[in-house]
């Protein structure tokens, strides 16, 4: 029997913080356009109506092109205060077909990541 001595190291304990569930939108000027023709994209980054605290300007929105064949053009654009974006300058596609337009938002120290897809059709003009 006898005695024992027994140490104990206590490490600290690391909380994970809870990030806020978030939204985002895609919008375009038209899903349907000829060969050249201009695309429009805006939409809107939320945070979910439980949240105590909202989306701040300058979160970076991720926006994708991917063409028929399968060629990407990527574009990173920031949030004004009400969480709107928009991309500028518009966005011109150079084949004709089925293109995909991907918005992307990336999860920081706050918010959870989102996103967000629009089929785009390009006709020749």
């Amino acid at each position: 029997m006898g005695n024992w001595i027994v140490r104990l190291r206590l490490l600290p304990f690391k909380s994970r913080k809870i990030l806020i569930e978030t939204s985002l939108t895609a919008g375009l000027s038209l899903s349907k356009l000829s060969f050249e023709q201009v695309v429009e994209v805006s939409g809107k980054l939320t945070a979910s109506k439980e949240a105590d605290q909202q989306i701040s300007a300058g979160a970076i929105v991720e926006i994708t092109f991917t063409s028929a064949v399968g060629k990407t053009f990527k574009y990173k654009v920031e949030t004004q205060e009400d969480g709107t974006y928009q991309l500028l300058p518009s966005f011109t596609p150079d084949e004709v077909g089925n293109w995909q337009l991907k918005v992307n938002f990336i999860s920081n120290e706050d918010f959870k990541s989102s996103e967000s897809s629009v089929s785009i059709v390009i006709n020749k003009g």
